[in-house]
């Protein structure tokens, strides 16, 4: 116990950088009194700890220190070769990629161990992997603009030039997030709807437009209260996301809830795969649109 407990300071310091005997304590549910005592034990191991008194002290590594390889146990470094092996085939010639295999060179346990499993090896075959990355990698790397067509949700095509910056896996899709010359602002494109990638002879500087991006910056629209009405099983369907509990019985005998929820593509997908057995009252504008839909729809199979 004592040993996982300086394991978990040494990583905690090595992570965080300097941080208070207080809050190890908590962290870790024990008193400050144990936390110094471990302090101590790894100043005597070699493990080179400063302690600074005062209200700007506090308890760091010193500048520079790392930790070894081996502060991973078989088992950690297990999880982290399944975890990483999706990535391996898709990032061959990145430090990631390296981390994947020499991961996976050193596992010793069967996958079936595991309790989560992540597994990103769909996206190795995917069209938009194999044209389009390449271009994108290839531009962040010379520091390169790259022009590109790009297609939206609504099938409307667009000329864009822009400055990549990163490769982004988010909501089980990869985008690129680029200052786009066309809006003058930030943007993240879906990597499968990005066409005829190629790159100019003009540069641009990678990092300077990094840090110059918003720090808080919403990946998708901002959540609105969403208002379903739904039939006796329908609260049933939606468990992955509202729980039963957060369901309202009736008096005509249907139930109702609201939650919080962006008004994305994902969304109008998910509602319209009900049907009839959940309906939704609120927003207008949200119900108006799922109802521009359907009509689309219903006219496509007449």
């Amino acid at each position: 116990m004592k040993q996982d407990r300086l394991h978990a300071i040494t990583l905690h310091l090595s992570c965080k950088g300097k941080t208070t005997a207080e809050e190890l304590a908590e962290q870790l549910s024990v008193s400050v009194r144990t936390i110094y005592r471990d302090v101590e034990t790894l100043c005597l191991a070699g493990v080179p700890i400063t302690t600074e008194n005062g209200r700007h002290g506090g308890i760091s590594l010193v500048e520079g220190y790392r930790l070894k390889d081996g502060c991973f146990t078989r088992s950690e470094m297990t999880s982290l070769a399944h975890f990483t092996s999706g990535l391996a085939p898709l990032l061959r010639d990145t430090p990631l990629g390296s981390m994947a295999n020499k991961a996976a060179a050193i596992k010793q346990e069967s996958q079936d161990s595991l309790e989560i499993l992540i597994d990103l090896n769909p996206w190795e075959n995917h069209p938009s992997w194999q044209k389009v990355v390449p271009s994108l990698r290839q531009a962040m790397k010379r520091q390169k603009l790259l022009s590109l067509d790009y297609l939206s949700l609504k099938g409307e095509c667009t000329h864009r030039c822009v400055e990549p910056l990163q490769l982004v896996f988010r909501e089980s899709h990869w985008y690129l997030h680029a200052y786009c010359l066309l809006r003058q602002d930030y943007r993240w494109f879906a990597i499968s709807r990005i066409q005829n990638p190629e790159l100019s002879s003009k540069g641009y500087h990678r990092i300077t437009r990094l840090e110059d991006a918003p720090k808080q910056e919403a990946f998708s629209t901002p959540p609105v209260c969403i208002h379903l009405k739904a039939q006796k099983d329908g609260p049933f369907l939606c468990q992955d996301i509202i729980p039963h509990e957060a369901w309202t019985p009736m008096e005509e005998g249907t139930m109702e809830c609201q939650f919080y929820w962006p008004l994305n593509e994902w969304l109008y997908q998910w509602l319209m795969g009900f049907g009839s057995k959940v309906e939704l009252i609120a927003p207008t504008n949200a119900r108006k649109e799922i109802l521009r839909r359907l009509k689309q729809a219903t006219q496509q199979y007449q």
